[in-house]
């Protein structure tokens, strides 16, 4: 089953369950769906692959880490933030930690520092290895990290 399909199938069982915040995170997902959908011009929300729909989740995803740090510096409650993102984690793949991702710069940067790369080439590359399995605002800062230090 596509992804999509997951995701609708999911808002259904949500609405017969009646559990309000999981179709409403799932409904506001599809919205992000359909406008994908149009930017593209494909024919229906289903047409769109499964790294496009990953796309628009992961993107959705950052919104979210956004808004719990506005959040907490704000001291409200991020508990109905922190319900989507949970909710929305199933339907990505597994997202690396801070520390995975450390541990993968900091080897790469330290190889290929040798060379005299820029930080540019090694980010091209950081993007190609980590794009969809880690959070790239996150990746970029641990990676300036790395190469300013060396």
């Amino acid at each position: 089953m596509s992804l999509v399909k997951q995701i609708k199938a999911d808002r259904i069982q949500a609405m017969k369950d009646k559990e309000h915040a999981k179709r409403n995170t799932l409904q506001l997902v599809l919205g992000q769906l359909e406008i994908q959908k149009v930017k593209l011009k494909l024919k229906e929300v289903e047409d769109l692959s499964q790294t496009q729909a990953e796309e628009v989740i992961l993107s959705y995803l950052s919104t979210l880490e956004k808004e719990i740090e506005a959040y907490i510096e704000a001291g409200a409650s991020t508990e109905t933030q922190e319900a989507e993102k949970t909710l929305l984690l199933n339907y990505v793949p597994k997202q690396l930690t801070e520390e995975e991702i450390r541990s993968f710069v900091s080897e790469y940067v330290a190889g290929v520092k040798v060379v005299g790369t820029n930080l540019g080439q090694i980010m091209k590359f950081l993007a190609g290895e980590l794009k969809g399995t880690a959070n790239m605002a996150l990746v970029k800062r641990i990676a300036k990290e790395e190469f300013d230090k060396s």
